[in-house]
C-alpha cells in the first residue's frame, strides 16, 4: 500500500486483493501510533492535532477525522499542513512578514500564503494545491521510462511493480548528485524462458526536462495563491520548504530561479509539519495568552444548487475560519411544501461541475404561492474546517440540517488551474447575476405594496426575465452538447 492518503474520501478500494479503503489504512496507522506512544509515556493520549493537505476538501477532512475517532483518539483540531509548518518556524518569524509555505510531499502538493500580524496572529491569506501531485509523480516519470524499454512480451514477476517503484525512487535520489545514473533492476520477470534483468540509464538533463511540467504545475498554484491575496512574487519575504520532495535539488533550483527570495529549510522538511502540529497542541493544552493565534481559511467555495442548476456560493474560498454565513431564498413554484437542498464545493458556475458534498430535504412548511416561502440556508465551518448546514422556513421555523458523508468521486477536487473562465462560463455568471436581481425584485414586490413602486419594479422584472430566458436557452444548448 502506497500513498493511500491520495484516495481518502473517495470510498474506493485501494488494493486489488484486499477490500481496504484509505480510511481503514489511516485508522490502522493511527492506532499503531497511539499504541506505541501510550506505551512510551505510560499514559493515555488526551487529544491530538491532525494535519491535512491544505487543499483537502470536506469529504477528505471528514474521513480523516473519522479514521482518528475509530482509532480511539480525541481530535482537538484539524489544521492545514502548510499552516502547521509556519507554526514550526514561529520563533524566527517577524511581524508583518509575507510567508509562502511550499509543501511538496510524496503524494500531495500544497501552498499557503500567510502573515504574522502585530497581534501575534497567524493570518492565512490564501491557499491552493493539488492532492494528486507529489514525489510519486516524479518517480513515475522514471517508471514510465523503464517500462518503455522493457520488451512487451516479458512476463513480470508478482513483485515487479513494487520493486520498480523502489528502483525509480533510488534513481531519482541519485540524480541529485550524479550527471548520469546507470543501474540494473534484477529479476524483472521471464523473457524467452530466461530470467530477465533490465539495465537502465538516464542523464540528469533528460530527467530535468521530463519533470519540468510537474514543477510548472506547482508554480501555477503559487501564482493562484498570490493572485487570490492580491500579492505578487516580489512581495514575498520568505519561502518555507516542507515535505520530503523539497529535498530534491531540482525542486530547490526551480524555486530559486522562479521566486528569487529567501528560502528556509532549517528544520528537516519531513518533520516540519509534525513540529508545527505539536506547537499548536501544546498551545491548546496550556492555553497561554502569549501563544500565537491561528486563523486559517477554507480552501474552496461552498454553496448550494439553485434553480436552473446554478451554483450559488454562500461562503467564498479563502474565507477565514471558523465562520458562518446565511442566505435567504424563495420557492420557485406554487404550493411547494418541501425543497431538496444540495450542498456543493468548488468554483464552477454550474453546480454539477463542482463536487457534491451531500443533500437533504426541508419539508413540513405550509403550501404558498411561489416566491412567498422564504428559506434561510446557514453554513457553519468550525476551526477544523468541518461543515454544518441548516435550512429553515423563515415564517414557521420548520428546519432541517445536513450530515455530510463521504461520496465516491472520480475527481475529488475542482482544480484552481481550471478557473480561467471560458466565454460560455461568463455567460452563465451573467445568468446568476440576473437570477439574483429577479429574486430581489420579487422580494420588493412582496415587501412594498406601494402601487407606484410595485409598477416600476414589475417593469424591471419583466425586462430581467426576458434576458434570463435568452440565457436559459443558451445554457440548455451547452448542457445538451
Amino acid at each position: 500500500i502506497r500513498s493511500s492518503k491520495r484516495f481518502i474520501g473517495e470510498n474506493c478500494i485501494i488494493h486489488h486483493n484486499i477490500p481496504l479503503t484509505a480510511t481503514t489504512v489511516a485508522k490502522d496507522i493511527l492506532t499503531h501510533l497511539k499504541n506505541i506512544t501510550e506505551v512510551q509515556f505510560g499514559k493515555n493520549i488526551d487529544g491530538i492535532v491532525i494535519t491535512v493537505p491544505a487543499y483537502f476538501n470536506q469529504n477528505q477532512r471528514h474521513e480523516t477525522k473519522l479514521a482518528a475517532e475509530q482509532a480511539g483518539l480525541n481530535v482537538l483540531r484539524i489544521i492545514n499542513e502548510p499552516t502547521a509548518a509556519a507554526l514550526a518556524y514561529g520563533d524566527n518569524a517577524k511581524r508583518n512578514e509575507l510567508v509562502l509555505v511550499y509543501d511538496l510531499g510524496g503524494g500531495t502538493f500544497d501552498v499557503t500564503l500567510l502573515m504574522l500580524t502585530e497581534d501575534n496572529v497567524y493570518q492565512v491569506l490564501s491557499t491552493s494545491g493539488d492532492t494528486k501531485l507529489g514525489g510519486d509523480d516524479f518517480d513515475n516519470i522514471i517508471v514510465d521510462f523503464v517500462k518503455q524499454e522493457i520488451p512487451h512480451h516479458m512476463v513480470p514477476f508478482k513483485d515487479f511493480e513494487v520493486r520498480l517503484k523502489q528502483f525509480a525512487e533510488s534513481i531519482k535520489i541519485k540524480l541529485n548528485y550524479k550527471e548520469k545514473v546507470i543501474s540494473t533492476l534484477k529479476y524483472c520477470g521471464v523473457l524467452d524462458r530466461k530470467i530477465y534483468h533490465h539495465k537502465f540509464e538516464i542523464t540528469k538533463e533528460d530527467y530535468s526536462k521530463a519533470i519540468n511540467s510537474l514543477l510548472i504545475r506547482t508554480k501555477s498554484h503559487v501564482l493562484n495563491a498570490l493572485n487570490d491575496a492580491n500579492k505578487k512574487i516580489s512581495n514575498l519575504d520568505k519561502i518555507i520548504l516542507v515535505g520530503g520532495s523539497t529535498k530534491s535539488l531540482f525542486v530547490r533550483q526551480f524555486i530559486k530561479e522562479n521566486f528569487k527570495t529567501h528560502i528556509y529549510h532549517d528544520i528537516d522538511p519531513d518533520l516540519t509539519v509534525s513540529a508545527g502540529a505539536a506547537t499548536l497542541a501544546k498551545s491548546l493544552a496550556e492555553r497561554s495568552d502569549n501563544d500565537a493565534v491561528l486563523i486559517d481559511v477554507t480552501p474552496l467555495s461552498l454553496g448550494i444548487e439553485i434553480k436552473g442548476g446554478l451554483f450559488n456560493k454562500i461562503i467564498p474560498r479563502n474565507t477565514n475560519i471558523p465562520t458562518n454565513a446565511l442566505q435567504t431564498f424563495v420557492t420557485s413554484e406554487d404550493d411547494q411544501d418541501k425543497v431538496n437542498i444540495k450542498v456543493f464545493q468548488g468554483e464552477k458556475p454550474l453546480a454539477v461541475q463542482n463536487e457534491l458534498l451531500g443533500e437533504f430535504v426541508l419539508s413540513g412548511f405550509p403550501k404558498r404561492p411561489k416566491g412567498q416561502t422564504k428559506i434561510v440556508v446557514r453554513f457553519d465551518i468550525d476551526t477544523s474546517g468541518l461543515i454544518h448546514v441548516q435550512a429553515y422556513d423563515l415564517l414557521t421555523g420548520v428546519n432541517s440540517e445536513i450530515t455530510l458523508k463521504s461520496l465516491s468521486s472520480e475527481e475529488a477536487l475542482s482544480k484552481l488551474d481550471d478557473l480561467e473562465m471560458l466565454d460560455n462560463e461568463k455567460e452563465i455568471l451573467e445568468r446568476i447575476q440576473i437570477e439574483e436581481l429577479v429574486q430581489r425584485a420579487n422580494t420588493i414586490l412582496l415587501t412594498y405594496p406601494d402601487q407606484e413602486m410595485a409598477e416600476m419594479t414589475k417593469n424591471v422584472l419583466d425586462s430581467l426575465k426576458n434576458e434570463l430566458n435568452k440565457l436559459q436557452i443558451f445554457v440548455s444548448s451547452l448542457e445538451n452538447d
